[in-house]
């Protein structure tokens, strides 16, 4: 089986997770080449992680026709440009969330993804993680059930304050004029 080369952009912290990852837990990859604006993060993980190539300009990694795919673990505001240049360089792409915080940026990113032909995975990381889910339950709970607990003495400017118990944990919702807020821990 050939191995797919794979570029890292961005070493940061979760860029130094996926490269590690891609080395030691995922079969028939090789991180071929480091990317990053701070060229001694790009050095340093490349030292560590035996990766032969770092850079600080990740477009010498899309102009290497031995890399395959790019992972994008990049600031959030050069995810879409980086897409975008991935996609016209042929590379197959995994990017971190968000792809830009702006519609328009996203639908130019994936325009130009679906122009070159190449694949583009987002990573939503945790999406399906048993304790986000009950989060977002718990997070549902305040906004349909709770709203019947007891209200509490409010804070000045505050319109009303619920607390309740549920399951060991504490759920409180605070709303206001300017801002909704609902917070939930467990004892």
């Amino acid at each position: 089986m050939e191995k797919v080369n794979i570029g890292v952009i961005g070493v940061g912290r979760i860029g130094r997770l996926h490269a590690r990852n891609l080395k030691y837990q995922v079969p028939g990859t090789k991180v071929l080449a480091v990317a990053d604006i701070f060229e001694e993060s790009a050095r340093e993980v490349s030292s560590q992680l035996e990766i032969p190539i770092a850079e600080k300009d990740y477009r010498v990694l899309l102009e290497n026709k031995d890399i395959d795919a790019v992972v994008i673990c990049s600031s959030t505001d050069t995810h879409a440009q980086i897409i975008s240049e991935s996609a016209q360089a042929g590379k197959h792409i995994f990017c971190e969330k968000p792809i830009a915080l702006d519609v328009e940026k996203i639908n130019q990113a994936i325009a130009a993804v679906k122009k070159a032909g190449v694949k583009l995975q987002v990573g939503f990381n945790r999406r399906f993680d048993p304790s986000f889910k009950k989060a977002k339950y718990f997070y549902t709970l305040v906004i349909t059930i709770n709203c019947l607990s007891t209200v509490i003495d409010s804070p000045p400017g505050t319109t009303f304050i619920f607390q309740s118990n549920y399951s060991g944990i504490n759920i409180s919702c605070f709303s206001n004029s300017r801002v909704n807020q609902a917070a939930a821990y467990r004892h």
